[in-house]
């Protein structure tokens, strides 16, 4: 399992300025990953963003980070 909060998007991209104030609001501690400096990541991402990789798991554009911490406090 990764450690880190990886959350994908580009600079210019008016969702992913929304989901940076989501976690920034909630005080999760993410990095932003610019997906234009991968190819990769583009061909992986482009027509998702912004997509939060939360330890392994992804979420797609609308998230709401107070239900993915309150699913994981959840009992399975």
């Amino acid at each position: 399992m990764q450690d880190k909060i990886l959350l994908y998007g580009t600079e210019d991209c008016h969702l992913c300025e929304l989901a940076k104030a989501e976690c920034d609001t909630n005080q999760v501690d993410y990095t932003f990953i610019d997906i234009i400096d991968s190819e990769q990541l583009q061909a992986q991402y482009a027509t998702s963003i912004p997509v939060l990789d939360w330890h392994g798991q992804l979420h797609y554009y609308p998230f709401s980070i107070a239900k993915i911490i309150k699913d994981l406090r959840s009992p399975s």
